[in-house]
């Protein structure tokens, strides 16, 4: 069974004015238990794509979104360079359905977002990960160890929107990513706030890595938060 859906969809787009190209590829849970607060959720996310395109951001976009392949749902693949607005539709479309036991595919999400066609050379990563479950570990080939390796070789700057539990902390915290905790029975416009914050946060990295390595810049910024050790 084929457990991924690829969009292409991709146009050119303007060329990005950062110094280090960025590809931002949202990562959305849409299982049934996402359903108190996916509006919420995707309000601010199309929110937080326009904050990206506004002065010198203009970042390559992708999207993934998941929900349970072990039990044959199948994650959709929005390739790098998916224009803004068809992003910010597809989210409006997206439906909370689906998912098996607790935890959900995060771990081939993910592995799935680092393997999208389109990153250009040299390009710097930023997931954006969203959910309210723990994940499958092991899920077919990929363990929490090998994502969280992978996401070091690549250096990729891992921001998660999620419970504060591993291996999401183990993520967060070897990128200069950051965390935002969310729990079960949160309410739609709490989880929009915190999805807005999130999106502050994200864009603020963004913007102090324009003339200068986006990774060291991140990890300096949010040594000040409890996330990130000293």
């Amino acid at each position: 069974m084929n457990k991924t859906q690829r969009y292409t969809g991709a146009t050119p787009g303007r060329q990005a004015r950062l110094s280090i190209p960025v590809v931002v590829v949202l990562l959305m849970d849409a299982t049934a238990s996402m359903a108190g607060y996916l509006k919420g959720a995707v309000r601010a996310l199309t929110g937080f794509v326009d904050i990206l395109f506004t002065g010198n951001l203009q970042p390559s976009l992708a999207l993934v979104i998941f929900r349970d392949e072990q039990i044959g749902e199948p994650t959709q693949c929005y390739d790098v360079g998916t224009p803004a607005e068809n992003i910010k539709g597809i989210l409006h479309q997206t439906m909370a359905t689906g998912g098996g036991d607790e935890p959900e595919s995060s771990l081939p999400a993910i592995t799935k977002a680092l393997d999208l066609p389109g990153f250009s050379p040299g390009a710097r990563k930023v997931l954006i990960h969203v959910t309210d479950a723990p994940c499958h570990d092991p899920e077919n080939a990929c363990t929490a160890a090998g994502v969280l390796e992978r996401l070091k070789q690549e250096g990729v700057l891992f921001h998660a929107c999620c419970p504060d539990i591993e291996p999401y902390k183990k993520f967060v915290n070897a990128t200069g990513g950051t965390l935002f905790p969310i729990h079960t029975g949160l309410r739609e416009d709490e989880f929009e706030k915190v999805m807005l914050s999130f999106a502050r946060t994200t864009v603020k990295t963004l913007r102090i890595g324009e003339s200068a390595d986006v990774g060291e810049l991140a990890r300096q910024q949010l040594r000040k938060t409890r996330i990130l050790e000293p």
